[in-house]
């Protein structure tokens, strides 16, 4: 059999400073049941009748003002005592404890009951001292507000009034995106709930029942709302086009949470907010096939999804080389590129405005489109001749010259021709061989393979 610890709901501390406290005669109901109920347990609860659950509802509250009753008041009259000293002085008068070195002396609001405990309950309990009477009162005001509203109300200031619920509760933090009108529905219907329970506890309570039929019409209102909600989840995980919540955060995660309110307008994804939402999952299982598709008949071979330096997007595969290469979701998804036809599930032509956007990555094999485009780089007198990884050099006979470039500068920007060079031409090659500081000899470039500190080696 289990061992389950049975779990009191009032503490020893918090009873002793409530017993004595001036705002416990505000709740009779909640001081007789402390009084013939200390000993509380968690599966008493639902024993108790009604008035006893709103009284307990309001322990926490009420213990916490009652704790800001209680002063520091050691002076020369109620000096700090070393325990054991005295014979009525021995223990903390809170906790009970015996461990405890000193004792220090507290007073309830009107200095009727003096206390004297450990360092560590004072500490708890009346870390400031005495508060301002002004502060008091408006706890106690705000306690007594409470008190009215959710003896009407039961469980509406936690949902609507309570501090941390900024937003709608009812359509944010949901698993997909809640569009307009839907989200604005159920926005205004929580705001107006929330300003009904702040004109609700102001009220007088003669006047009240204005305010409480608004309230429960507004709750129906709030209700039919929140039915409408589950049905839109229900259909939401079918479409596509609807941002589930990981790709929602990611959006806010990088600062582009002004894209949701857009979709919200839209009703959902469309061209013009495809290319903002580049979460792996989505990627994965709604944009790779479109991709695949559209791509199809191309040089490439889409072969997955992948994240490089914070971006999402895909990893492609030159057909003829087998070199891969990174192809942004933002820049394929966007407006001006693909965006209309991955929405519609159509393929393209466009074969060199894909390649285009290509990027080389730690997995491009450099030699591999090198060695690819050497037969076409003959005709322009480019022979490819060797490559040194680690420097990021590349080598070239132009004609009779030697030269050497940036490898990996090189290779993007002629990326269409050293991904198709049947159909392409190395337009870039031939300013980048124009730059100074490019040339070296015959005997350099003998000396650079065979120098074992570098890692150069011949195509």
């Amino acid at each position: 059999m289990i061992n389950r610890q049975r779990i009191k709901q009032f503490r020893r501390e918090e009873i002793t400073l409530l017993i004595d406290s001036n705002i416990l005669n505000d709740y009779p109901a909640l001081k007789k049941l402390i009084t013939e109920k200390p000993d509380l347990r968690d599966e008493d609860i639902e024993d108790l009748s009604p008035a006893e659950k709103l009284a307990l509802d309001m322990y926490s509250y009420v213990a916490e003002v009652a704790a800001n009753e209680w002063a520091d008041i050691h002076s020369t009259e109620f000096p700090v005592i070393r325990a054991g000293e005295s014979p009525e002085h021995s223990v903390c008068e809170l906790c009970g404890s015996t461990q405890c070195l000193d004792l220090y002396p507290i007073a309830n609001h009107d200095n009727s009951k003096v206390l004297y405990v450990g360092s560590t309950c004072i500490q708890r309990f009346v870390p400031q001292g005495r508060k301002n009477v002004t502060t008091l009162a408006q706890r106690r005001s705000e306690l007594r507000k409470y008190a009215k509203l959710i003896k009407y109300f039961p469980g509406i200031y936690e949902k609507f009034v309570a501090s941390g619920t900024k937003s709608c509760a009812a359509a944010s933090d949901l698993p997909y995106l809640v569009v307009d009108p839907l989200y604005q529905d159920a926005e205004n219907s929580f705001k107006a709930l929330r300003d009904l329970c702040h004109r609700h506890q102001e009220t007088d309570e003669q006047d009240i029942e204005p305010i409480n039929i608004l309230i429960r019409a507004e709750l129906e209102n709030y209700s039919r709302i929140s039915a409408q909600l589950n049905d839109y989840l229900r259909n939401a995980g079918s479409n596509w086009l609807i941002p589930t919540r990981a790709m929602i955060d990611r959006l806010k995660t990088y600062g582009e949470a002004n894209v949701l309110n857009r979709v919200r307008k839209e009703g959902c994804i469309n061209e013009k907010t495809l290319s903002k939402f580049d979460e792996l999952l989505f990627l994965e299982s709604s944009m790779l096939p479109r991709i695949q598709a559209l791509t199809n008949g191309s040089p490439l071979t889409i072969i997955g999804v992948a994240e490089k330096k914070g971006i999402g997007g895909y990893m492609a595969e030159f057909k003829a080389s087998h070199a891969q290469v990174f192809i942004p979701h933002a820049s394929i998804a966007s407006s001006k590129a693909f965006a209309s036809e991955l929405i519609a599930g159509k393929h393209t032509q466009r074969f060199r405005t894909i390649m285009s956007l290509c990027r080389i990555v730690e997995e491009t094999d450099f030699s591999a489109l090198l060695r690819h485009a050497q037969a076409r780089l003959n005709y322009y007198h480019y022979r490819p001749i060797g490559i040194d990884m680690e420097r990021n050099e590349v080598f070239f006979k132009v004609s009779e010259n030697y030269k050497v470039i940036p490898l990996d500068s090189t290779i993007q920007r002629d990326i269409v021709f050293f991904g198709s060079p049947e159909g392409s031409n190395p337009v870039h090659l031939a300013k980048a061989f124009e730059k100074a500081g490019t040339d070296i000899s015959y005997k350099e470039w003998v000396e650079i393979l065979s120098d074992r500190s570098r890692a150069a080696f011949e195509l």
